[in-house]
């Protein structure tokens, strides 16, 4: 510090005396000659005691490339800046440095070795070490309070030390990749989705090459302080030269000899930049891009794909499992299979052969209930596919195999496909449902015949049914006789609704299906897999073609007005009576008598009797008779076959005659 002397009118030189005792801030007062004090305020001076209130206790990382900057965090305690506008410094000192070199030698810009620091907090800052240069190899990164080391003292840099942290945190400059010889020479997979998220484990070698063996100095990979893996384009370039591509992301190293672990949970800030397609892959212990190992030699790559899902059926198994899930997509293909060779080597033969067998997975429920999958519409995989490309590539449809067996009912159970077979890279699809079949008991079904013509829906009565999002019922029956396959089996399926108390199902199959299925078995499956199916033991179903049967005449044609009269009905076929497959159908038919009022057509009263009906409280001239073989009684007005009241089919048969009372 500097004292006034007005007796000389001169400033000389003092030194702030040495405290073994003090600690933190000090007021200094500056006095004159005669006692009297010149300082118009009180001069604060901190005391500060290194190595034990200030120190550092560790630096990531802990090496760096000889050709290019490094980022350097380093972690310690008491970080304030003391200068007063100096700044604070790291400060690297190697058996180089000269403690006795005044800034006045020419050589001392390039010995200097320290670099201003940004102090984060108290207990972290940040600082540059620079390219290895003039410096030696390794260096020992202390930290440095009141301004420049050099300038904080009138003694210079012979007293740098009395400034700075006594530092034991080594840092390294190291060529990894053409003096250290830093290489991979496998990696866990080869591939994942484009979000990321996929483990990874690679394995590595460095160190000096003995010529005599070709075998490495160690298996395993270094620790620089902040190890990265590294995917991109261009790695491993010479003098530190930056690659074309980089993204990374945070590792781990771990087991007796060095094996690198790998988790990519996301990519930052270089996502937009993302393509699919192959990447090269490498490591950098340091974190540094522009330090990596370099593994061209051995083909070490990873390919980012991306793929898109779409609809998946069933949604639903049995508790006895063997559900095969369906998934249609785009872009699905086996990424995580296939071979990497290595270079030649000098007998010409490739120096690695490695092999990868990460086939497409399900996930049912999670990690621990995988089952394969199958690919399914295949085309050519298209290079650098992604979903804003669009277009056809790869396979379309992912079939699960066999779902595992469950213990209970579970109503949601996600289900994830991983295509490189791993669960960290799985997506997320639907969720799917495990249901107790035995629960499900069909008791009948109504009505058992109905005419071809007819909308009339089939009602499957039962219970233990639950809406799966993919009821069927299912038809079993044979091809007609006019079509090729005549007699051959057949299997027809009719989406169902679900009644409202669950313990009905309701479908209703078309015209064509019911002419081409007379005679038909009736099931139900809940996730629409024929291999859940419910059968409805003996009782079938009979569609009957009421064309084909003739009334001729009725005995007697008339009748009193009080009703009772017996009617009979003949046809032209004996086979009237006889619809459901050459017998008579399950349910009784039905005589069908509608009157007539005079001057009207017919006022839509369907009466169903064995017998005429007694016409009271109405004038009747007459009226229409039919006859229903089914047991089926649909209202002309009411309730018409199609919807439209003026409809005149319906599940009977007219009588050409009319019966008069």
């Amino acid at each position: 510090m500097q004292v006034f002397d007005p007796l000389t009118n001169q400033n000389r030189p003092t030194q702030v005396p040495t405290s073994d005792l003090l600690h933190g801030p000090v007021v200094v007062t500056a006095e004159g000659s005669w006692g009297r004090s010149f300082s118009p305020f009180a001069v604060t001076f901190t005391y500060y005691e290194l190595n034990r209130a200030i120190n550092v206790t560790a630096i990531e990382p802990t090496a760096g490339s000889f050709y290019v900057d490094t980022l350097v965090t380093v972690r310690g305690n008491g970080f304030v800046d003391y200068s007063g506008g100096g700044g604070v410094y790291c400060s690297f000192p190697g058996p180089y440095w000269d403690p006795f070199m005044l800034p006045t030698n020419p050589e001392y810009p390039y010995q200097d070795f320290t670099s201003p620091a940004t102090i984060v907090s108290t207990t972290e800052i940040r600082c540059v070490v620079p390219p290895k240069g003039n410096n030696s190899d390794p260096i020992f990164v202390e930290v440095c309070l009141s301004g420049h080391p050099d300038s904080s003292s009138v003694r210079g840099r012979q007293q740098h030390d009395h400034f700075c942290t006594a530092s034991l945190n080594r840092f390294d400059y190291v060529d990894y990749a053409d003096r250290f010889n830093l290489t991979l020479w496998n990696a866990s997979v080869i591939a994942g989705p484009l979000r990321g998220g996929t483990e990874l484990e690679i394995y590595g070698r460095f160190g000096f090459v003995d010529f005599l063996t070709l075998a490495p100095e160690f298996a395993g990979l270094p620790d620089g302080g902040q190890p990265r893996c590294v995917f991109g384009h261009g790695l491993g370039r010479k003098g530190g030269a930056p690659p074309d591509l980089a993204l990374t992301s945070p590792a781990t190293l771990f087991g007796a000899t060095p094996l690198q672990y790998h988790l990519l949970t996301e990519l930052g800030d270089n996502t937009s930049a993302v393509q699919s397609g192959l990447y090269e892959l490498e490591y950098a212990p340091g974190g540094d891009v522009r330090a990596t190992s370099r593994s061209t030699d051995q083909a070490v790559t990873y390919t980012y794909y991306d793929a898109t899902f779409g609809g998946v059926t069933p949604r639903a198994t049995p508790l006895q499992g063997g559900t095969r899930f369906l998934v249609r997509g785009n872009n699905l293909g086996q990424f995580g299979v296939g071979v990497q060779t290595g270079a030649l080597n000098i007998y010409g033969q490739p120096s690695q052969v490695r092999a990868y067998f990460g086939y497409p997975r399900c996930f049912i429920g999670g990690h621990h209930r995988a089952v394969g999958a199958t690919l399914e519409d295949c085309d050519p995989l298209v290079s650098g596919w992604t979903q804003a490309i669009g277009g056809t590539s790869g396979c379309q449809v992912l079939r699960c195999l066999a779902a595992l067996p469950m213990a209970a009912v579970t109503l949601a159970l996600p289900l994830l496909v991983s295509l490189n077979g791993q669960f960290d890279s799985a997506i997320f699809l639907v969720n799917v449902t495990y249901f107790d079949q035995d629960a499900v008991y069909i008791s009948t079904v109504a009505p058992r015949a109905a005419p071809v013509t007819s909308d009339v829906p089939l009602r499957v009565h039962g219970a233990g049914f639950m809406d799966l999002g993919d009821m069927k019922c299912v038809l079993s029956t044979t091809w007609g006789a006019n079509t090729p396959l005549a007699g051959m089996p057949r299997t027809i399926y009719v989406d169902a609704n679900i009644s409202a108390d669950a313990r009905t199902l309701i479908c209703s199959p078309d015209e064509t299906t019911r002419r081409s299925a007379l005679t038909v078995n009736v099931g139900i499956t809940l996730n629409g897999e024929l291999a859940t199916l419910k059968v409805a033991e003996n009782l079938p179903i009979y569609f009957v073609d009421l064309g084909s049967i003739r009334l001729s005449t009725i005995n007697p044609p008339a009748g009193p007005i009080r009703g009772g009269t017996t009617i009979v009905l003949m046809a032209s076929s004996f086979t009237a009576l006889q619809a459901c497959a050459g017998a008579v159908c399950p349910e009784p038919p039905l005589c069908l008598i509608e009157l007539r009022t005079p001057g009207s057509r017919p006022n839509g009263s369907a009466l169903a009797y064995g017998a005429a009906a007694p016409a009271r409280n109405v004038t009747v001239v007459g009226a229409e008779i039919a006859i229903s073989p089914t047991g089926v009684v649909r209202y002309f007005l009411e309730v018409s076959l199609n919807g439209y009241a003026d409809e005149r089919t319906s599940s009977t048969v007219r009588l050409p005659p009319s019966f008069t009372w």
